[in-house]
């Protein structure tokens, strides 16, 4: 790399009496970090606690790595990623060997390093699980042919034909993982392998973890074919066509499962019990509500859609379709609604839905996302053009619109929004075609391009997608950002 690549500078800058935009720039600081290069090849983790940022810069084959602004490695960098806490993981290839790197320790050789099956909000195209402290870490490495969990740099006992991570429980920081052996799947918690069983299919090596890692389910398949839940290494007596997604309760103990019953026919069950009847399809759900009292799905059959909440099931008017549920922070239980409302191409209009209020947003062309502000529920939502004004894309040139509490942005993309701890302020990145830009409150914070990680995505889910953003006060909050070829961490005011 260039000589510059060492002249990694470290000051704090202050900015002076200039305002714009009615900010208080006085009042808002920017530690310099570096300089900054960005290519089409480059990819952005920011850590959860907003301490540490990584980057990489260069092409593809042969790239420099860096974080908080110093360049790390240069070279074939397979995947990276930071820890919530802002340790550094990456995944190096050198000729056929790959090598792993963990808060600068180093593991390997190996002969590959599985960078394809987990992400996390932390995650950019890597392997690797951290604990939300930090402390632990996992990743899976192929050795003499076999792969072989590596749990906070100990390889474990025994490879396997294939594996694959559950990741670390939410609470108590618990891993689970299932490997495959002679068709032979084992389920391992904590290093205690439970009973060995057939999967699903024959490689569903799926483990879902309860919230504290107390429990683990799996999905196995008997001989004649059927399926059934294993849970806690005890086959379960209930058996199904097939099973395609299970959720535990955030009370760790009720189980909702999205099943098939033959070929035709789909349902879901609470435990042992069917909820709202049968149907042609599931089309989302179950969740459960934040408190866990709550289950919620949607279904359809000939008569058209359904939305069942605890088992009792609402029949939507002819013509109007569920595309995604969500329950709010506050409990609150909203969907997607998509129907036809003129004739011919572009005559369909999507609303968000309260459920038991039935009350709806405006009707747009699309939305992509929807956000809930934790203290009142109001709605932000990424948006196509209102239904309304189907020519105004066209004449803005954007692809879409940022709208909260009656205010519009244009933007051509979004990251998910941060909100104020008091409700009132929302921050959020937008895409133009100028580059990222950081608005409170609907006004750009003027002179910084900002940085986003790249696992921005459709962020419908609540709670979902990556912001750009993190609280540092009550008052204050921090991003990354880039001006005039330098790399800065910068805070902010409401």
């Amino acid at each position: 790399m260039s000589n510059w690549t060492a002249l990694v500078l470290l000051a704090t800058v202050t900015f002076g009496q200039t305002r714009a935009m009615a900010f208080d720039e006085k009042s808002s600081t920017a530690v310099l970090l570096g300089p900054f290069f960005f290519g089409p090849q480059s990819r952005v983790s920011i850590s959860g606690d907003f301490s540490s940022i990584a980057y990489t810069a260069g092409e593809k084959g042969s790239s420099t790595l860096y974080l908080n602004g110093k360049p790390i490695r240069t070279g074939e960098i397979s995947g990276f990623s930071l820890s919530p806490t802002g340790k550094l993981a990456y995944v190096a290839r050198k000729g056929n060997q790959s090598f792993a790197n963990i808060d600068g320790k180093a593991f390997g050789p190996y002969e590959a390093i599985d960078t394809t099956r987990m992400t996390g909000p932390s995650s950019t195209d890597t392997g690797f699980f951290s604990s939300k402290d930090g402390k632990r870490n996992a990743f899976l490495a192929q050795k003499n042919g076999k792969w072989w969990p590596v749990i906070d740099g100990t390889e474990s006992h025994m490879g396997y034909d294939t594996c694959q991570l559950s990741g670390f429980s939410q609470e108590e920081d618990r891993l689970g993982y299932v490997g495959l052996s002679d068709s032979s799947a084992i389920p391992v918690v904590e290093d205690i392998g439970g009973p060995a069983f057939r999967p699903q299919g024959g490689n569903d090596l799926r483990m879902f973890l309860s919230k504290n890692g107390q429990h683990y389910i799996c999905i196995a398949e008997r001989p004649d074919g059927n399926r059934m839940l294993v849970l806690d290494g005890r086959s379960q007596t209930q058996t199904f066509y097939k099973i395609s997604g299970v959720m535990i309760a955030p009370d760790n103990i009720r189980v909702a499962s999205l099943v098939a019953l033959d070929s035709k026919h789909e349902a879901v069950f609470l435990d042992q019990e069917q909820l709202g009847g049968v149907f042609d399809k599931i089309v989302t759900g179950p969740v459960f509500s934040p408190d866990g009292k709550h289950v919620a799905f949607a279904g359809m059959t000939g008569n058209g859609y359904a939305l069942v909440v605890d088992g009792r099931a609402k029949q939507l008017a002819t013509g109007h379709e569920i595309v995604e549920i969500a329950f709010s922070p506050r409990g609150r239980l909203f969907y997607l609604d998509f129907s036809q409302e003129a004739p011919g191409p572009g005559g369909r209009a999507y609303r968000i839905v309260s459920a038991a209020e039935e009350t709806k947003s405006e009707p747009y062309r699309q939305i992509y996302g929807v956000a809930f502000e934790p203290q009142t529920d109001d709605m932000l939502l990424y948006t196509g053009e209102r239904f309304q004004n189907p020519n105004i894309r066209a004449a803005q040139g954007s692809s879409g619109h940022l709208v909260f509490r009656g205010k519009d942005d244009l933007c051509e993309e979004a990251s998910y929004p941060l909100f104020s701890p008091d409700g009132k302020h929302v921050i959020v990145a937008m895409r133009s075609q100028d580059g990222w830009s950081m608005f409170l409150d609907h006004q750009p914070i003027p002179g910084f391009h900002v940085m986003v990680p790249s696992c921005l995505a459709n962020w419908w889910v609540t709670g979902g997608g990556c912001s750009a953003a993190a609280l540092t006060k009550s008052t204050t909050f921090m991003f990354y950002a880039t001006k005039m070829g330098q790399l800065y961490k910068v805070e902010w005011p409401f």
